[in-house]
C-alpha cells in the first residue's frame, strides 16, 4: 500500500510539472509566434526553421550577441542570417553602448521569421560596500596568505587590505544588459544621451590604453585602431587587441586580454562609465528589463550582485554554452533574480567562442523572463503612443518609425488618419491578447483629426482643424 501511495503521489507531481511546462510553453510560443499570418507566409517561402512551424518544447532564445556596430565581426544582417541557420527563434542584439544595429537586424529578421528583442549592453561602474561577513572573510583570507608568504611584514597585509577596500570604493566595471519590447525604449532620447556619453568616453579610454601599452613597449598607432574600428563605431578593447595581433605583439586576442587588457590589467583603463545604479534607473524609466552580464568575470560578485539587486536588477546571466556557471544559479535564487544566459557571440571565429544559439535556456527561465518583461514592454508601448498623440509632429513620427519596418507604411496616403499609425504600431508591436485591450482607444480619438502627408516617400503630418 505504501508503494502505491508513493507511486500515485509521484504521478501527481509529474502531472503538475507537465501542466506547468505546458502552460509555460503555450505562453512563450504565443509571444514568439504572435502573428500566425506572418509565420505562415515565411513558412511558405521556406524561411522558418522547422522548430518555428509547430509548437515544440525547443524555442531557442539568443539573449547576448554583438555585431560590427560595436566590437563584433559580423554586420547585423549577417548576424541574423547566422542565427537563422543555427535555429534561433528570438535574437537580442546587445551591442556595447549602442542600438545602431537594431533597425538592420529587424529588417533581416522579418525575412527569416526571427523575432528581434532590441537590446544593448551598457558599460557601468558598481561601487558596492562590503558587508561585515565579507570584510571578515576577506581579512581571514589575507591574513592566512600573508602568514605564509610574508610572516615578518605585517605592513604589507595592511596595504593589501587598504588596496582592496579602495578598489571597492573606486568601483568595479560591470556590464548591464537592457532588453526592450518591439517598440523600443520609451523616452529614447534619455537612453541615447547616456549611450552617446559612454561612447565619447571610449575614445579617450582607448587612447589611454595605447599610452599604457607604449610604456609597456607594445606600441600601437591610433590610426591602426581607428581603421579596424570603422567609421562611426566607438573603439573597444577588442579593436585594440586586433591591432596588437596584426602588429605582431601577441599571437591572438586571448593573449592580448590575458596579458594586457583584462579588467584591472596593465593596459586597462576606465572611460566615462556611469554608475550601475544610474543605468538601472534609466533602463526602468525607459521601459526595459535589466540583467547582469557574465557575473563570473567580477572580482567581487557577491557584493556587486547584492548592490545591483537593491538598485532594481531584474535578472542575471547564469547559463553558458558549457552549462550553468557554478554557484551563480544559487546567487540568483538568493536574490530572486531571473536566470538567463547567452553566447556573447562576437564572430571572432576561434574554436573557444560559443556560437549563436549554443546556450539553450530552460523553458521555465524564458517563461519567467517574459512574464516580467511583457507588462513592462506593453506600458512602454502605451507611453510611446501617448507621447505621439500629445505631440503629433513630424519629429514624433520619426521616433515611432525608428522601430517600424519601412515596408509597413506602403499604401499610406493623405486619406489615412494618424490614428491609422497607432493601429499599425499596435498590430506590429503587440500580441493578440494585448491588442484586445482598450488602452489605445483614447489615443486613437486624440489623433482622429491628424492626417498623413505622404510625398516623395517621405511622410509628414498635418491637422484638418
Amino acid at each position: 500500500m505504501g508503494n502505491k501511495r508513493k507511486e500515485k503521489k509521484s504521478k501527481k507531481h509529474k502531472g503538475k510539472i507537465m501542466g506547468e511546462q505546458g502552460l509555460a510553453l503555450s505562453y512563450v510560443h504565443d509571444w514568439v509566434f504572435r502573428n500566425p499570418s506572418d509565420a505562415a507566409a515565411a513558412d511558405d517561402q521556406g524561411f522558418l526553421p522547422p522548430a518555428a512551424r509547430k509548437i515544440t518544447d525547443s524555442v531557442v532564445f539568443e539573449l547576448h550577441c554583438h555585431s560590427n556596430r560595436s566590437d563584433g565581426f559580423l554586420s547585423p544582417a549577417a548576424l541574423v542570417e547566422r542565427a537563422h541557420r543555427n535555429g534561433v527563434n528570438v535574437l537580442a542584439l546587445t551591442d556595447h553602448d549602442t542600438m545602431a544595429g537594431i533597425s538592420e537586424a529587424m529588417q533581416t529578421a522579418q525575412k527569416y521569421g526571427i523575432r528581434i528583442i532590441p537590446g544593448v549592453e551598457i558599460s557601468a561602474v558598481c561601487s558596492p560596500s562590503f558587508s561585515y561577513e565579507e570584510e571578515a572573510f576577506l581579512e581571514t583570507k589575507l591574513i592566512s596568505f600573508h602568514k605564509e608568504v610574508h610572516p615578518l611584514k605585517p605592513h604589507l597585509l595592511i596595504l593589501c587590505m587598504n588596496d582592496r577596500r579602495e578598489e571597492a570604493g573606486i568601483g568595479e566595471p560591470v556590464h548591464i544588459l537592457a532588453y526592450y519590447g518591439s517598440s523600443g525604449p520609451s523616452r529614447y532620447e534619455d537612453l541615447d544621451n547616456l549611450l552617446s556619453n559612454i561612447r565619447d568616453g571610449r575614445y579617450e579610454r582607448a587612447k589611454n590604453m595605447l599610452l599604457k601599452l607604449a610604456k609597456l613597449k607594445v606600441p600601437i598607432k591610433w590610426e591602426h585602431v581607428a581603421k579596424i574600428t570603422g567609421e562611426g563605431v566607438a573603439p573597444g578593447r577588442v579593436h585594440i587587441a586586433r591591432a596588437m595581433v596584426e602588429a605582431g605583439h601577441v599571437e591572438n586576442l586571448r593573449e592580448a586580454f590575458n596579458r594586457y587588457l583584462y579588467d584591472g590589467g596593465p593596459a586597462y583603463a576606465l572611460g566615462t562609465e556611469p554608475s550601475a545604479e544610474e543605468v538601472l534607473q534609466l533602463i526602468h524609466r525607459t521601459g526595459g528589463i535589466s540583467a547582469l552580464a557574465h557575473p563570473w568575470a567580477l572580482k567581487n560578485p557577491i557584493a556587486v550582485i547584492r548592490s545591483l539587486n537593491a538598485a532594481g536588477l531584474h535578472a542575471m546571466e547564469v547559463y553558458r554554452s558549457d552549462g550553468k556557471a557554478s554557484g551563480y544559479g544559487e546567487l540568483a535564487d538568493t536574490h530572486e533574480l531571473i536566470k538567463i544566459g547567452g553566447s556573447d557571440y562576437h564572430g571572432r571565429g576561434g574554436h573557444d567562442e560559443s556560437d549563436l544559439g549554443s546556450v539553450r535556456l530552460p523553458l521555465i527561465s524564458i517563461y519567467r523572463f517574459l512574464k516580467v518583461a511583457r507588462p513592462i514592454w506593453y506600458n512602454a508601448t502605451k507611453d510611446i503612443l501617448q507621447n505621439f498623440a500629445e505631440d503629433p509632429s513630424n519629429t514624433s513620427l520619426e521616433k515611432i518609425m525608428r522601430f517600424l519596418m519601412p515596408n509597413k507604411f506602403k499604401g499610406f496616403s493623405t486619406a489615412n488618419s494618424a490614428k491609422d499609425i497607432v493601429d499599425l504600431c499596435v498590430s506590429s508591436w503587440l500580441t493578440k491578447d494585448e491588442k484586445e485591450e482598450n488602452d489605445f482607444d483614447e489615443i486613437r480619438h486624440m489623433l482622429a483629426d491628424t492626417f498623413i502627408s505622404n510625398c516623395s516617400a517621405q511622410m509628414s503630418l498635418y491637422s484638418s482643424r
